[in-house]
């Protein structure tokens, strides 16, 4: 009885261990609200990287470059997009068309989670100016991206989310986004991990929700057998 429980309890240690790893591993993108600004690297037109500001969440109500409105907007987005059951496709209505061109037809939106939430605006006139009679800014941002991974980003403007086009990992520690206007951008990447057959983490979350009833079941299981063995000595 000695042997069987303890085998028990060594199980159910190694199976808490996995459940520690999983929880990890299925942990595709660190969250977003707690991240620091990406650095600005260099503009197009160049000569704007001063006056660029990136603001992240975590800084909303901090900051003096945004306007209370502004920061209140800033708030609101990443509560709409952190909601459980939130769907990217739903959020931006063309961005599963940008998913398409980069991962093929059998990707949607939904197949991306955020990786980065932050506002981008600007302290001189020349930037707002440049943007409202119709031309574009790309913004080169520090990032942590891996050499190949592929990347989308997407601006809040006019009370909606819209993709934005040219989105790029240089591959250098650096991505490009190409902006036509300031405010809120979502900087996203695959939620898939291995292969194009996992799409996104449910598989591998619900592997993990059922080592956790595993573990548990093998403790109360040796719980139990403990209990009737004390008992059985008195």
């Amino acid at each position: 009885m000695k042997k069987l429980i303890a085998c028990l309890l060594v199980l159910a240690l190694c199976l808490s261990t996995s459940v520690a790893a999983m929880a990890e591993a299925v942990d595709f993108v660190p969250s977003i609200s707690y991240k620091p600004a990406p650095g600005v690297e260099k503009t197009e037109p160049a000569g704007h990287e001063d006056c660029i500001v990136v603001v992240p969440v975590s800084k909303a109500d901090q900051s003096k470059d945004l306007t209370p409105e502004q920061a209140k907007t800033l708030k609101d987005v990443y509560a709409e997009l952190s909601k459980d059951g939130v769907k990217l496709s739903e959020e931006c209505a063309d961005l599963t068309e940008q998913v398409k061109k980069v991962l093929g037809d059998n990707k949607t939106a939904d197949d991306l989670v955020v990786r980065d939430l932050f506002h981008v605006g600007a302290t001189c006139d020349d930037i707002p100016a440049l943007l409202a009679g119709g031309n574009t800014l790309k913004v080169t941002l520090d990032s942590t991206l891996k050499k190949d991974e592929k990347v989308f980003a997407m601006v809040y403007k006019n009370g909606k989310w819209v993709a934005l086009k040219d989105t790029l990992n240089n591959g250098d520690g650096s991505i490009t986004i190409t902006l036509d206007a300031l405010g809120p951008v979502a900087i996203m990447v695959p939620a898939s991990v291995g292969s194009d057959e996992t799409p996104t983490g449910e598989t591998s979350r619900t592997a993990l929700w059922i080592i956790v009833m595993v573990v548990a079941l093998i403790a109360m299981v040796a719980s139990v057998l403990l209990y009737r063995r004390r008992a059985d000595a008195e």
